[in-house]
């Protein structure tokens, strides 16, 4: 048990005041005054002096903020910046200059900019409609977002690449073979699909093992992306089925290329000097202008093609 002096609070009229206690007993479950007290009134400019570096602390937390902060007037003139925003927004940006804000109301918005070094920078803008001293300002909470950005741009790619052969996995391909045939339709552009199968892909995994089907599949990949233009769609559906869409190839373009596939799985089976040769068949289906059918029917047909074919 302690005992010595206390203090209480309690207000009376538009003052604050203190009971101070001359002994206190104090335990655990009671408190009780054992001496006489006093009203002692608490001077209210005290409490104002504890927060006199109030506009000191914010001072500081802003400026040391790793966001861009930006406060315009309601013509979008910039009357304050932190030291982040000088940085991100380049030297043409300062007290007085001009920051151009989005016409939406209070939002986040994803823009770019040009650094003070020139690079071009991705952020994610945040935009506050406040009124400060009677005026209407903006506050502006830019947030550097450029390295997120790439980082998951390169999970995405990931997402989409085979990891075996580096060509756009079954859904990579099925996105970008997509997009390519809607444009080539919009465009009156024919195209073609060609399925690519690895016929003895089984034995070369039976006789040699799985790390020269592996190097087989990865030939296969090379002779794909040596026979038809970068910007052809192309991928790996699984297993051992490729895929390739072929914008502006005609039925009669089929032959021809055909036997520029042949060529280069020949030349690739004489250069490598492995204990085998790969063999693929292949089966094509074209596509014109007029044809709105889904890039899904397109792979049935090929598909049933391929079914067909013996090896090339």
């Amino acid at each position: 048990m302690d005992a010595g002096a206390a203090r209480g609070r309690c207000c009376c009229d538009t003052r604050d005041l203190w009971v101070e206690f001359g002994r206190v007993e104090q335990s655990s479950w009671y408190c009780r005054a054992l001496g006489g007290y006093r009203l002692v009134e608490f001077d209210r400019s005290e409490e104002l002096q504890l927060w006199s570096g109030e506009t000191e602390f914010f001072r500081v937390v802003v400026e040391q903020n790793p966001d861009a902060i930006v406060v315009t007037d309601e013509t979008g003139v910039i009357r304050f910046l932190n030291r982040a925003a000088e940085l991100l927004l380049g030297n043409g940006s300062g007290v007085g200059g001009v920051l151009s804000l989005p016409a939406e109301p209070d939002g986040t918005h994803e823009l770019e900019v040009i650094d003070q070094e020139g690079n071009r920078r991705i952020v994610i803008l945040r935009v506050a409609h406040v009124q400060i001293g009677g005026t209407e300002c903006c506050i502006a909470s830019l947030h550097d977002a450029t390295e997120e950005m790439e980082i998951r741009r390169e999970l995405r790619q990931l997402s989409y690449t085979d990891d075996l052969t580096q060509l756009k996995n079954r859904r990579g391909f099925l996105e970008l073979a997509e997009r390519r045939l809607r444009l080539a339709r919009g465009a009156q552009r024919r195209a073609a699909l060609f399925l690519i199968d690895l016929m003895n892909l089984k034995s070369i995994n039976d006789q040699w093992g799985h790390s020269e089907g592996d190097r087989g599949l990865i030939g296969l990949a090379e002779v794909v992306e040596r026979t038809f233009r970068a910007s052809d769609a192309m991928g790996r559906l699984g297993g051992d089925e490729f895929a390739v869409l072929a914008v502006d190839a005609s039925r009669s373009d089929i032959p021809r290329i055909r036997t520029r596939l042949k060529r280069n799985f020949a030349a690739w089976n004489a250069e490598r000097r492995v204990p085998y040769e790969l063999q693929v068949r292949v089966g094509v289906a074209v596509t014109d202008p007029l044809d709105h059918s889904p890039l899904s029917d397109l792979l049935a047909r090929a598909g049933r093609a391929l079914a067909q074919q013996k090896q090339l």
